[in-house]
């Protein structure tokens, strides 16, 4: 094909009919191919198109629901040849994931705080089961190192909505769940800040002494 006359002629299509291309395009690219090629438009530009509560939970439930029977788990036989190859289905899985956590984190922006909360619990469920070695994605190792979102903004706007929309004792225990899984990623999204800048003094005194308690390294 011919790049130069191909692009002549695109530019004398109207923008419905490129839309209308576009649109097909998108429906034949693989996920991967998708991300190289918007990611970029999306990054920050998607933050001004506020969020639906209501559809995002009713999104989340219906991934949830998908994510549980299996209709991204997609096995092969894996071989010494084929053993780095990851599905299609499972890179599926991870967009979707990062896709619904950012509407999570628009919710809390938009002061939505239940429903953001509501959202971020079930895909944080999803995400400890795919840690956990539950049949919902399949690869060679699976977990969430795999993911590649923005995981420290997500944990911080969580961290936000139950600071928000929760009493006392239910930002304590939020915020050490959000602590002990940046425990488990060696402290590098340095979440113990975020608290600290966040939490009243009874609360960040209550969550200290868990932290001890608990033995749980944190970054200061």
């Amino acid at each position: 094909m011919n790049k130069d006359i191909l692009f002549a002629i695109l530019n004398q299509k109207s923008q419905e009919e490129l839309l209308e291309l576009l649109n097909e395009a998108w429906r034949v690219m693989s996920t991967n191919q998708r991300s190289e090629i918007f990611s970029p438009v999306m990054s920050k530009e998607q933050y001004e198109y506020p969020a639906s509560g209501k559809k995002t939970l009713a999104a989340i439930r219906k991934f949830h629901k998908e994510s549980y029977d299996g209709e991204y788990y997609a096995p092969f036989d894996i071989n010494s040849k084929n053993y780095m190859n990851i599905p299609e289905e499972t890179d599926g899985w991870f967009a979707r994931l990062d896709e619904l956590f950012t509407e999570c984190t628009k919710l809390s922006n938009q002061k939505e705080y239940s429903a953001a909360l509501e959202g971020y619990e079930l895909l944080f469920e999803l995400a400890e089961a795919v840690d956990s070695g539950e049949e919902i994605i399949f690869a060679d190792e699976t977990g969430m190192w795999m993911f590649t979102g923005d995981e420290k903004a997500y944990f911080t706007a969580y961290i936000k909505a139950a600071a928000g929309g929760c009493s006392d004792e239910e930002f304590v225990e939020k915020a050490m769940y959000a602590l002990r899984q940046d425990n488990d990623r060696c402290c590098g999204y340095e979440l113990y800040s975020v608290v600290q800048s966040i939490a009243t003094k009874e609360q960040a005194e209550r969550i200290d002494g868990e932290i001890k308690s608990r033995n749980l390294k944190v970054s200061k």
